[in-house]
């Protein structure tokens, strides 16, 4: 009996990580449900001068896992992958700044929760 009880208290945060959740640009503002270690990926492009910058996060339900430039690389602008991953039950404000040179633009956004609140 024991065993069932344990297993049912774990059901709402499944710890085998799940495929990547991948978002764009155009994702900013939603709210996304992530489940306990699944991974992020964001990709962000520019058109002209600018890119984006370090995130925030405002709890550590989420953790920032770092930034590339996938290929191919692109004259117009840079792309960027940001990975981050849920690690703790809870959510997670998510703000990724742009600076557009001259004018700056508005930041990428997020709220990331962890196992549903």
């Amino acid at each position: 009996m024991l065993v069932l009880v344990v297993g049912f208290a774990g059901a709402g945060c499944d710890p085998a990580p799940l495929a990547p959740l991948t978002l764009n640009a155009l994702d900013s503002g939603r709210d996304v449900t992530l489940a306990m270690h699944q991974e992020v990926d964001i990709t962000l492009g520019t058109v002209g001068p600018g890119g984006y910058g370090t995130p925030s996060l405002s709890s550590p339900a989420v953790v920032f896992e770092g930034v590339t430039e996938p290929a191919p690389h692109l004259p117009a602008g840079p792309t960027q992958r940001y990975q981050f991953m849920a690690t703790a039950q809870g959510s997670a404000e998510l703000s990724i700044p742009f600076d557009g040179g001259v004018d700056p633009g508005a930041p990428f956004t997020l709220t990331l929760r962890c196992c549903a609140e």
